[in-house]
């Protein structure tokens, strides 16, 4: 899990979108899938009768909690910050990091989930701009009929549903972990690995394209598939960048349409939205 935290100027904060339909079962999951990752430690490692300062164990457990509280409620859609700090205040005043444990965190989150009601994702608009580390990140344009169906500091994501039901296009920029890069050949073969784990079930592929990207000051690689899911055409355009040579850290924006659409929409669609959700 990402922990640095970096924001465009210009660009907006992330509304809270709170997802359809999880169980109370998901949500806990969710819970300690969170912390679990922001502490790098395994989920079978993770006591859930301790607090984030005893998991910590350093003098940084309150930027530990800090991601893991605003991850959560990013994902479950809720003033997790909020909540997490009334809840301490309630049992004598201390830090959240330092008064509730991870069973506690579970609990404030199931019931903050639902008190929620289930609603349609809020629609994009041509002036929404929110921040992906050092990129900004806009809605294919024009925005009318996208939706903005996910939006944390980890991945955002559009959705465009057409007049049928397999008319559904997304577009979405995400940040991503790469090995150390040690040469184009490398990052084409992991990109290949890549591509085979982020196609939805039962999609076969027809075909595939890897190439680096030409012009950008970071190394890039530009996929292109061409597949069917469910009976239906799927058209895939997606580039991968790292943030800089020397990091790891890197950024995938991709672009995917299910239906009988010209392929030359799509990419050229496609082609906007991931020059501009890109290092440039």
């Amino acid at each position: 899990m990402t922990t640095m935290v970096e924001f465009a100027i210009s660009a907006a904060r992330c509304p809270l979108i709170r997802p359809v339909g999880l169980t109370a079962i998901q949500i806990d999951a969710t819970v300690v899938a969170t912390i679990a990752a922001t502490l790098g430690r395994p989920l079978d490692q993770l006591d859930k009768t301790r607090t984030l300062k005893d998991l910590d164990g350093t003098e940084n457990a309150i930027l530990t909690y800090s991601v893991a509280a605003l991850s959560i409620g990013e994902t479950l859609g809720f003033d997790a910050i909020a909540i997490f700090f009334d809840a301490s205040k309630a049992k004598g005043g201390a830090q959240p990091f330092e008064a509730l444990t991870v069973s506690e965190m579970q609990g404030l989150s199931r019931t903050a989930y639902l008190m929620g009601k289930d609603s349609p994702p809020p629609a994009a608009t041509n002036n929404d701009e929110f921040a992906l580390q050092r990129i900004s990140v806009r809605p294919p344009s024009p925005a009318s009929r996208w939706s903005l169906l996910r939006c944390t500091s980890e991945n955002i994501a559009f959705q465009r549903r057409g007049e049928s039901d397999d008319l559904v296009a997304t577009a979405a920029a995400s940040l991503i972990t790469l090995p150390p890069y040690r040469g184009t050949e490398s990052l084409l073969n992991t990109v290949r690995q890549i591509s085979g784990s982020i196609f939805p079930p039962g999609t076969t592929v027809h075909s595939t394209n890897v190439s680096m990207a030409k012009g950008t000051r970071v190394p890039c690689v530009n996929l292109e598939v061409q597949a069917s899911s469910g009976g239906a055409p799927y058209q895939l355009h997606a580039r991968f960048c790292y943030s800089d040579k020397r990091a790891t850290l890197g950024y995938a924006a991709m672009f995917s349409q299910t239906g009988e659409v010209d392929p030359r929409i799509v990419a050229s669609e496609a082609q906007a939205f991931i020059l501009g959700s890109s290092p440039k």
